[in-house]
C-alpha cells in the first residue's frame, strides 16, 4: 500500500506555520467562483532514464506535460484580495520510457485590489507516481539506455509537497503563471527529488 512521504508531511506543517504568520488576520469573503482548464509543462527533477546514453533524451521525475481542471474562488478582504485554487490533473513525460503521475493542487493566492499580479503558495498531492523503463531499448554505436531503475514499471509512494506560484491575469478569460514545486518520491529502488519549475496557462470555463 502506498504511503505519503513523512518529509512532505513535515513540509506541510511548515507551510501552515508560514501561512499563519504572513496571511492577513482579517477574514475573506467568497465573492465569486468559476471552473477552469489548465495546461502547461514542468521541467527539472532528478533524472530517471537516459534514453540514448548521451544525456540528450532523458525522462525526469515530475517533468512533462500537465493537463488539469479545477475551480477558482475569488476572495475579498479589507486591504488584499485572494484566490483559492483547487485543481486535479495528470502529468506525463514519455519517449521510449515514461514518467506519469496524477496530481491534486490546493493553492492560495494574494493580490492587491485591481492588480493583475497574483502570488501565493500551496500544497500538492501526487498519486500513483511511476516510471516505466523501456524493456527493449535500442542502442546507438556504443551508447545505450541508462537507468538506476529496472526495465518495466516502478511505482513510487504517494507523496505530498509544496508549491510556490506567480500568476499574471491577461484578461477575464486567460492567465499564465510560473510555479516551483518541492517534492520527493520514495520507492524500494531509489528515492528521487521531483523539484522543478512549471509554466502554465489556464482558461476559466463558463458553466
Amino acid at each position: 500500500m502506498n504511503t505519503v512521504s513523512i518529509r512532505a508531511v513535515r513540509g506541510h506543517n511548515c507551510f501552515i506555520l508560514l501561512a499563519s504568520l504572513f496571511l492577513p488576520a482579517h477574514a475573506f469573503e467568497i465573492a465569486d467562483s468559476r471552473f477552469f482548464f489548465e495546461t502547461g509543462f514542468e521541467i527539472g527533477g532528478d533524472e530517471l532514464v537516459d534514453e540514448d546514453g548521451f544525456g540528450f533524451n532523458t525522462i525526469r521525475a515530475n517533468a512533462g506535460l500537465n493537463l488539469a481542471v479545477g475551480a477558482l474562488f475569488d476572495l475579498e478582504g479589507e486591504s488584499l484580495d485572494g484566490e483559492l485554487l483547487i485543481s486535479a490533473g495528470y502529468l506525463s513525460e514519455d519517449g521510449d520510457s515514461e514518467f506519469s503521475v496524477s496530481r491534486v493542487n490546493l493553492v492560495y493566492l494574494l493580490a492587491k485590489p485591481n492588480s493583475r499580479h497574483r502570488i501565493g503558495a500551496g500544497i500538492t498531492l501526487h498519486i500513483d507516481p511511476e516510471v516505466d523503463v523501456d524493456e527493449t531499448p535500442s542502442c546507438t554505436l556504443f551508447f545505450c539506455q541508462e537507468s538506476d531503475f529496472p526495465p518495466g514499471k516502478t511505482r513510487f509512494d504517494d507523496a505530498a509537497g509544496l508549491i510556490l506560484r506567480y500568476e499574471y491575469v491577461l484578461g477575464d478569460f486567460l492567465r499564465y503563471g510560473f510555479s516551483y514545486t518541492l517534492i520527493e518520491y520514495q520507492s524500494d529502488v531509489k528515492d528521487v527529488d521531483g523539484n522543478g519549475f512549471g509554466l502554465y496557462f489556464y482558461l476559466p470555463l463558463d458553466v
